[in-house]
């Protein structure tokens, strides 16, 4: 396989340094980490609005727009 093949599936990796995955045991763990508190935040506030009698599409909306779009 040459290297002509491969590189066209490789656009999703960040050029950019600042951008890629942390390096490490210590970053990964913590930003594993940080990603399921993230996770379970969000959890909770899509519960809070659907107890308050939000649409369940509705407060999915709100919450990835609330927790989720500036990883876009």
């Amino acid at each position: 396989m040459s290297t002509r093949t491969i590189e066209p599936t490789l656009d999703f990796i960040p050029a950019d340094k600042s951008l890629r995955p942390p390096q490490g045991v210590a970053s990964l763990l913590r930003a594993f980490f940080a990603s399921i508190g993230e996770g379970l935040a969000a959890a909770h506030h899509y519960e809070r609005l659907t107890a308050r009698g939000t649409p369940p599409a509705t407060a999915v909306e709100i919450v990835f727009r609330d927790h989720f779009a500036e990883h876009r």
